[in-house]
């Protein structure tokens, strides 16, 4: 090869590499046009706790099926009547805690506007047994819910306002999946939010989060209710998305649910508001009054009148596509998305002719090893699982099979050698192979194999050692970036303690509820681990 065409195709190797980055540049363009209520609010917090108290005093042990249960759905009828709402309750059967067929309890206002279609406010009345007064889980979401009923019914809106509060929330959503299935306008529902743990008063600010389906956590709604809270952060509010988002699509919201994920299944964009950070009493006897102030009811009441005057002002919601990120407060819409998915394959494909020409009289040898070194990260990984299992602690278990693995390839690695570009070809095709493999959900694949095929596509041997050693250190850190964020701000919210019992109660219920999330689980991060250990191979100049 002539030294120009050595640099033509530098050149052409560059523009491929750079080419899929390129779709970032415009994304500030492709921002919805929304248009925010600035006026004032009408939202008081006495009013507000003046309701939790109530609730808190006279409905303790509010767990569906008791007779609190029945006697406060009676009371928040009364309340809407009262208020001049159009009052109803809805009577169901479902299962207690203890298993018996209890009777249950939705109640829901409807504030009628000038059109026919609706924004559902959201919060559940019942709570767990092993709680007392539920004061943030869910008393004041249900006193500012009532109180927003209160100021609603005073106003004049385009959009009618329907407050909801359902039953056996804490049961598993019944009480909404209820509603949804006998509501008979529930296709004229523009908008839903879950008012949910959301007035904690030593509270940081809010998280979006039960944007995904109630029937598949991968699934999940329109992105343009998030974009349209988030920009409510222009009023002094901190509002996090982005780590719910990443969590969501790495499926990893299964456990942490509220009502709006009913409405998700139907097609309705919908999200949960809560406190960020995650409420420490949560489901304890401890959430109890002393845990919310006049002046946190005064904030999420505040915020959430805000965001139904803009959902009125603007007639509708804003549409951004169901595959989205968020970078701070800039959405990344399908479209972007979808050129980078695409412009991807490229260079990946680019890189595997040109490795294939070069290497095909040498292609098994690199595929053996690579396929050695995947079977070794698949043992360890099936050992660090069950390890987490048995000693009910997920950081300690990773530590065992990283050490276990490191013996293994130390052991093995000796006794096979393959030219680094069959194992760079042989790193890339099975890259490309799991890449096209989650294509139908393609924010998901961005999400877990770009950073995989980027560090795949530029790995070359490096001759100088400090080099080496610094892009050894760099290239795991890309390929775990988006897990290791996650365990991080897991860590962060919950306490390394905490966040590490959670995995393993996440690990348990995917290997007894969802075995086939659990073999993907399994499978992916053998690859990723497999990937990391070629590329520490290819990375070393061949003597």
């Amino acid at each position: 090869m002539s030294l120009r065409s050595r640099v033509d195709s530098r050149k052409l190797y560059f523009a491929l590499i750079v080419l899929p980055a390129l779709g970032l540049i415009v994304v500030p363009l492709t921002q919805p046009s929304i248009v925010l209520y600035e006026g004032e609010t009408r939202f008081s917090g006495d009013e507000a706790y003046t309701l939790l108290s109530k609730i808190v005093t006279e409905y303790r042990r509010r767990v569906v099926g008791s007779e609190a249960d029945r006697r406060i759905a009676l009371w928040i009828y009364d309340y809407f009547k009262e208020i001049g709402l159009e009052s109803y309750i809805q009577v169901f059967y479902t299962r207690s805690f203890n298993g018996n067929i209890v009777k249950a309890f939705n109640v829901y206002g409807i504030k009628r506007g000038e059109v026919d279609k609706y924004i559902v406010l959201i919060a559940h009345h019942d709570v767990v047994p092993w709680t007392v007064e539920g004061a943030n889980d869910n008393a004041a979401g249900l006193a500012v819910l009532l109180e927003l009923a209160r100021v609603f019914s005073q106003r004049n809106t385009r959009l009618g306002v329907i407050f909801l509060s359902p039953d056996a929330e804490e049961t598993g959503l019944w009480g909404t999946r209820f509603f949804v299935k006998e509501f008979p306008y529930v296709d004229r529902v523009v908008a839903a939010i879950s008012i949910d743990m959301c007035a904690w008063k030593e509270a940081e600010g809010y998280a979006l989060y039960a944007f995904n389906s109630a029937e598949d956590p991968l699934e999940l709604c329109d992105g343009g209710l998030l974009y349209l809270m988030k920009a409510h952060e222009k009023f002094g509010y901190l509002i996090k998305v982005s780590e719910p988002v990443l969590a969501a699509r790495l499926g990893l919201m299964t456990l942490f649910g509220t009502d709006s994920q009913v409405f998700v299944s139907k097609g309705i964009q919908a999200v949960g508001i809560s406190d960020y950070p995650l409420y420490p009493y949560w489901h304890t006897v401890e959430d109890s009054l002393d845990k919310v102030s006049k002046e946190s009811l005064k904030r999420v009441g505040d915020l959430l009148e805000r965001i139904v005057l803009t959902i009125d002002l603007n007639g509708h919601v804003p549409s951004v596509g169901k595959h989205y990120y968020f970078i701070n407060s800039v959405v990344v819409t399908w479209h972007i998305l979808l050129y980078i998915f695409f412009t991807l394959y490229v260079p990946a494909v680019y890189e595997v002719i040109y490795l294939y020409s070069r290497e095909r009289s040498k292609l098994i040898p690199g595929f053996v090893v690579f396929t050695l070194f995947y079977l070794c990260s698949l043992i360890c990984l099936i050992i660090a699982l069950l390890s987490a299992i048995f000693l009910m602690n997920a950081y300690l278990s990773l530590i065992i099979s990283f050490i276990l693995l490191i013996v293994l390839v130390k052991v093995m690695a000796p006794k096979f050698s393959a030219d680094w570009r069959s194992l760079k070809l042989a790193t890339v095709t099975s890259t490309i192979f799991t890449y096209s493999l989650l294509a139908q959900n393609y924010s998901l694949a961005l999400l877990l194999v770009a950073p995989l095929l980027y560090v795949s596509i530029i790995a070359r041997p490096i001759k100088h050692l400090k080099i080496r050693l610094l892009v050894s250190l760099i290239f795991p850190l890309i390929v775990f970036l988006p897990e290791a964020y996650f365990i991080l701000e897991a860590a962060s919210i919950l306490g390394f303690k905490t966040s590490s019992s959670t995995l393993v109660f996440f690990a348990e219920y995917m290997l007894c509820k969802e075995i086939s999330s659990f073999l993907f689980f399994i499978l992916y991060f053998s690859l990723l681990v497999a990937i990391v250990i070629t590329l520490e191979q290819i990375l070393r100049p061949e003597s």
